[in-house]
């Protein structure tokens, strides 16, 4: 009979024991926050206090030297049961930054830099039908920004450049625009048997409209919604804005988002009438632009601090939405929230819990992105996508991606 020495029982007793509290330790959620925290991390000093004060719970504590007085940067680290040591970060102390909580519908109105191509069709020409594109690099979704040389701006200014041709039959050098890389092909125009006009045969179009939510307008007048770009609707190509605005909307009808169906708000607004803003930017994370008037959309009671990724966590939340006559709060669960060190318009996923909400539109629809989240009375997010099957939950983007833009 074989016994073991005392050394290697002790030895294995220590291995099994550190192998429990290994896995006792991977899947402890505290533990999985944690190390899904950014190497720097960036809060206020009132965010630090709510950050070192159960956090992660009794078990892991952080400690940040030297933050009394004018410190603003110093490094943050991370213990079990005061005193092993599991994580270390960069902190730094930013001044809290305040901004008017958004939540409202508002129509949108954009004007491409350049003519969206969405399809084209044959012509009837002496010689029979002819496929003008045929041979050609462009593809659906293709921003044209210039013919034969000349900018194109609008829909009529193909036709304008075509009737300066001197033959009815020629080649034209197209340039476009193609996920942000600039490339050149050529087309044809032809004279077209039906119409009598020098044709090219292109559907393109060169303005969007739709509905939309503010998320938050800056003290300066800044402001951020939508927190995913504008698309075309056809080609889902991002638009490139050369000028655009936004304008007072009315919700007058939502149809309720169901599984494998996502609902959408029905807004109306008047695209002659006063905006209220205009529109410069359209990028991953929103279109952005300057409010026109303050008090025409926000009231001076709607003042919020900004609250930095580093802080947000799974929990309770709300959402600032507006799906019928006027803009209400709603109780959302953050279910997930993501370590991310670049910009993403999927920065959380929450779910809708409050029944009004649920009874009204069936959770998240089409028009409520941009719609704020708001977690320990800051604004931390925006809603940007719904989950198509199972409206009851939805993607969110950080306030710190949409602000910094």
């Amino acid at each position: 009979m074989r016994t073991e020495k005392p050394s290697n029982y002790i030895r294995k007793i220590i291995g099994i024991t550190l192998a429990i509290l290994f896995v006792v330790i991977a899947v402890n959620y505290n533990f999985v926050e944690l190390y899904e925290l950014p190497n720097d991390i960036q809060l206020t000093r009132e965010e630090l206090a709510e950050f070192k004060v159960g956090r992660f719970g009794h078990k892991i504590s952080g400690t940040a030297p030297c933050m009394a007085g004018e410190v603003t940067n110093a490094n943050l680290t991370f213990t079990m049961l005061n005193v092993i040591p599991v994580r270390k970060a960069t902190l730094s102390i930013v001044p809290e930054r305040k901004v008017y909580v958004g939540g409202r519908v508002v129509g949108i109105s954009v004007k491409s830099d350049g003519l969206i191509y969405s399809g084209h069709t044959e012509l009837n020409t002496a010689n029979g039908k002819v496929n003008t594109i045929e041979g050609s690099d462009l593809k659906i979704g293709d921003i044209i920004i210039e013919i034969d040389g000349v900018k194109v701006t609008g829909a009529g200014d193909a036709d304008r450049i075509i009737e300066t041709k001197a033959e009815d039959y020629g080649d034209l050098e197209v340039k476009f625009d193609r996920d942000g890389k600039i490339m050149t092909t050529t087309i044809k125009y032809v004279l077209d048997q039906d119409t009598g006009n020098r044709k090219i045969g292109l559907w393109v179009r060169d303005s969007i409209a739709g509905v939309g939510t503010l998320t938050y307008t800056r003290l300066d007048g800044r402001y951020g919604a939508l927190g995913h770009p504008i698309a075309d609707m056809e080609t889902k190509v991002s638009v490139p804005v050369q000028s655009g605005k936004i304008f007072n909307c009315n919700v007058v009808g939502a149809t309720k988002g169901k599984r494998g169906a996502p609902g959408e708000l029905k807004g109306s607004f008047a695209r002659s009438g006063n905006s209220v803003g205009t529109i410069d930017k359209n990028t991953d994370y929103g279109i952005f632009g300057n409010m026109a008037n303050l008090e025409q959309v926000h009231e001076k009671d709607e003042l919020l601090p900004i609250g930095n990724r580093s802080n947000v966590k799974p929990g309770k939340a709300k959402i600032m939405a507006t799906v019928d006559d006027k803009r209400e709060t709603y109780d959302i669960e953050i279910i997930k929230t993501n370590n991310q060190k670049n910009q993403s318009d999927k920065s959380m996923i929450v779910s809708v819990t409050d029944k009004r909400l649920l009874d009204k539109v069936g959770g998240i629809v089409q028009g409520m992105s941009g719609s704020p989240i708001i977690q320990n009375g800051r604004v931390v997010g925006a809603i940007t996508h719904v989950f198509v099957n199972d409206p009851t939950k939805g993607y969110g983007i950080y306030l710190d991606w949409m602000y910094n833009e």
